[in-house]
């Protein structure tokens, strides 16, 4: 996998591909929730494994039927939940270990197996598995990720599960309820909300006797227009000692806060038809561009060879765009002074992106009732307590955790501005990203082609132009049926 800034790696999901988040030695091991990037090109299965065929970039993928779940095997010994997760490095592998223990310690009865999967691509490891009728009872996945395997049955409907240990909707937060939900059914657990925010350096903007960005959302100067001006004024030097203003993930989906507050969108609100050709679509596009080759106040992937991380723990970047989970890892930076500001504001307001994770259960499963009882407790106050706060998953999904999130008893975080991170979810300050069964396909399309503009070889009207119809080709092969996701 190629990841933002051209570094070729191979790495778990709970690290930046996409946001440049590649550690150097000063930042060491720490890790960071990646929910903020796709999915690596596929792996190819060992020849004795049965695989489902790749879906194709002009059709939809093809619904199986899945075998019917059947009642756990009478046995003195414990049962087995068999669990797939792609947390397999600190803080969350070992904060998701304890949670193991915990639950284990509280149902006797139930023994969870954790299966990890480094180096594979982790969605088509569980299609094979699920070809081969081997799907794993639980697994942890992107919601981006869940319309496809719902239409192609590979999960299982919660509800009536839901309904019989009293899940209420009154518990959640009301966006993370309805990513869950599809044609008023229940299909996975609420793991967390990831939300890109603006994390700045304060040295770096002292050293340039800049003001630091506004706390609140509702700011009116807290505009794109003044974060170029900021940008412009810190951007200083040449070559490795230069200062860059700002960095965005380079892909794709981190244009959507700039589409939204532009006041365009991706696809229409029917996820059948692109809109990238929409003047303000292509305008926010192309301003996210010109940070970089007209402005040049955004580093190109030749300058950050080290990594944003490095830049920014160096003093060397004013401004990074990323996931709120990347205080887990800045916080372990010596001498590192940071915060987080909200994205700013264009003619249509300001909005960011929220992706969350979720906790599906596999529609294969011969222990259904207890991997549920997992996927509830993993998901519960006791999990998410480690999960989304000790270890930095994310927001919470049940509106009982927030002041545990804005307060957060973790060493190097405990001051940060979460108000403004919880607002997201509170004050709704994020938009559905465009989720359909074509996801898959659509976001190999726009993280090469939007890799063109960034790199200043055509114009985002351009990639509008060149995309759309290839976009359209992909939705008009979805079928009705699968249609309606809310999005992520």
């Amino acid at each position: 996998m190629i990841g933002d800034l051209g570094q070729a790696h191979l790495v778990s999901r709970r690290r930046f591909l996409r946001g440049g988040m590649i550690t150097g030695a000063m930042i060491g091991s720490a890790l960071v929730a990646a929910c903020s990037q796709p999915a690596a090109a596929p792996a190819t299965p060992a020849a004795s494994a049965p695989a489902s065929a790749a879906p194709q970039a002009t059709s939809a993928p093809q619904a199986t039927a899945a075998p019917k779940a059947t009642a756990a095997p009478q046995a003195s010994g414990p049962v087995y939940v068999v669990y797939a997760t792609q947390n397999s490095d600190p803080p969350f592998s070992t904060n998701e270990q304890q949670v193991v223990n915990n639950f284990e310690d509280k149902n006797p009865q139930i023994r969870v197996q954790l299966e990890y999967w480094p180096g594979q691509n982790f969605y088509d490891k569980l299609r094979v598995l699920y070809a081969a009728n081997q799907m794993p009872d639980t697994a942890d996945m992107e919601l981006k990720q869940l319309p496809d395997f719902v239409y192609r049955k590979m999960v299982q409907d919660i509800t009536p599960l839901a309904q019989q240990a009293d899940i209420k909707e009154s518990d959640y937060w009301p966006r993370q309820w309805a990513k869950v939900h599809f044609q008023g059914k229940m299909w996975a657990f609420p793991l967390d909300s990831q939300d890109a925010v603006i994390f700045y350096n304060k040295d770096v903007f002292d050293q340039a006797n800049v003001p630091y960005p506004p706390k609140n959302w509702d700011d009116p100067t807290w505009t794109w227009d003044k974060v170029l001006e900021i940008s412009q004024k810190i951007a200083k030097g040449t070559g490795v000692s230069r200062t860059w203003g700002i960095n965005v993930s380079t892909w794709w989906v981190y244009d959507y806060p700039f589409v939204w507050s532009w006041g365009g969108t991706v696809l229409n609100e029917q996820h059948t038809k692109s809109t990238l050709t929409m003047p303000e679509t292509v305008a926010a596009f192309q301003f996210r561009a010109d940070l970089i080759n007209k402005y040049k106040v955004h580093p190109a992937a030749a300058d950050v060879t080290e990594g944003v991380d490095h830049l920014f723990g160096a003093n060397r970047l004013a401004m990074n765009v990323t996931l709120n989970t990347n205080a887990y890892v800045y916080k372990d930076v010596p001498n590192l002074k940071f915060d987080m500001a909200p994205m700013p504001a264009g003619k249509a307001g300001a909005w960011t992106r929220a992706p969350s994770d979720v906790i599906a259960l596999g529609s294969q499963s011969k222990v259904l009732e207890q991997a549920f009882t997992f996927a509830h407790y993993l998901t519960g106050t006791d999990g998410l307590l480690l999960m989304d706060i000790q270890a930095g998953l994310g927001i919470p999904p049940l509106t009982s955790l927030a002041n545990d999130f804005i307060k957060p008893k973790v060493k190097g975080v405990e001051n940060l501005n979460w108000s403004m991170v919880l607002d997201i979810e509170s004050k709704v300050k994020a938009k559905y990203q465009d989720v359909t069964i074509a996801w898959p396909e659509m976001d190999k399309l726009l993280t090469a082609e939007n890799q063109v503009v960034l790199n200043g070889k055509e114009t985002a009207q351009q990639m509008a132009d060149k995309m759309s119809p290839q976009i359209d080709k992909l939705l008009a092969a979805n079928p009705p049926t699968a249609q309606g996701w809310v999005g992520d």
